[in-house]
């Protein structure tokens, strides 16, 4: 069994798609993880993936996010800077699988 996991942006256009992506590897065996914030966790659940939840510092409000790209990308920086430690200690324990 391999496992196969998943890091997406914390947006529904971003993470509903990818579930069924998610779900193919479950039911043929594999163990699927998915890197999502709280708000996600259930539908990750639903889809058979184990939720990995970190929180999440990006705009939940379309109307909080900047108009300019570059506020935009400083907001994407900071929350990758926020959630690598977390999820680099999640997945500690987790070693890529060896080639067959």
């Amino acid at each position: 069994m391999s496992h196969i996991a998943f890091f997406n942006i914390p947006g529904h256009g971003h993470v509903n798609p990818t579930l069924p992506v998610a779900t193919e590897p479950v039911n043929r065996g594999h163990r699927v993880t998915y890197a999502v914030d709280p708000g996600f966790a259930s539908i990750v659940d639903k889809a058979g993936a184990e939720p990995v939840v970190h929180p999440t510092s990006l705009p939940t409000d379309d109307r909080e996010w900047p108009t300019e790209p570059a506020p935009a990308m400083r907001l994407f920086l900071d929350e990758a800077r926020s959630v690598l430690p977390v999820l680099e200690a999640a997945y500690a324990d987790d070693r890529p699988d060896r080639p067959t």
